[in-house]
């Protein structure tokens, strides 16, 4: 998840950077600061980019994954615990 990318060529920018080490598929996500709540705000200010946000519809949950729990190395693999969280979510 990215901040504050007001054009379209900062965020295809931005996600040419991150398919240079993330090796996966992802659904990039653009927030402007200036629409979250004061409790969204500071969630997100403790977490480190990139971001993944797992939301459960039906329990109306949302877990945010920082960057330091899903890529394991500078070439961009992602944590074992990780990818076991996105098989947990996706019912796999």
């Amino acid at each position: 998840m990215a901040q504050n990318c007001p054009t379209y060529l900062l965020k295809k920018e931005n996600i040419k950077e991150v398919n240079l080490f993330l090796k996966t598929e992802y659904t990039p996500l653009f927030i402007d600061r200036k629409q979250l709540n004061s409790v969204t705000k500071r969630l997100l200010t403790q977490k480190e980019n990139p971001l993944v946000l797992l939301f459960d519809k039906k329990l109306q949950h949302i877990e945010v994954i920082s960057a330091i729990n899903i890529i394991e190395d500078s070439v961009g693999n992602l944590t074992p615990s990780f990818i076991q969280r996105i098989n947990n979510f996706a019912g796999n």
